[in-house]
């Protein structure tokens, strides 16, 4: 192996840092993204996930041309934003929720993932006429 590079140092003490928090019993309720960049210009997309609970997360594929139905703000299922995927996605599902992804990538990769933190957060209020304009923060 040759010297290492700027990005592959960056990586090791990301890593080193993360198994070294991980290792002190520090327990949260929060999540955070962040992506690596390589010399050639790539980047990897990650995330942590310090949540209390488990997931149950399963592996989902959302076929582009697929009518999605949201969940209103008000939290009710299916009463929300309508649409119709324009791009196939990949991800892992939550709670057994098919058509939700908290971390999943489209065919033109884009990558995102859903970020948890609790009492920071703040979402608008929306108005019972305008549910099924718009779509639970979950989402």
């Amino acid at each position: 192996m040759g010297k290492p590079t700027t990005w592959r140092m960056r990586t090791f003490a990301m890593l080193a840092a993360v198994g070294l928090l991980g290792g002190q019993g520090l327990t949260a309720q929060a999540c955070t993204s962040f992506v690596v960049k390589g010399s050639d210009g790539g980047r990897v997309y990650a995330r942590t996930m310090e949540f209390g609970q488990p997931l149950n997360s399963q592996a989902v594929l959302i076929q582009r041309g697929t009518a999605l139905r949201g969940n209103g703000p008000d939290g009710k299922i299916g009463n929300g934003l309508a649409w119709t995927s324009r791009y196939a996605m990949v991800g892992l599902n939550a709670l057994g929720l098919k058509d939700v992804l908290p971390d999943g990538m489209n065919e033109k990769g884009l990558a995102g993932g859903l970020l948890y933190f609790s009492g920071y957060a703040k979402f608008q209020a929306v108005s019972p006429d305008q549910t099924q304009r718009s779509i639970n923060s979950a989402q």
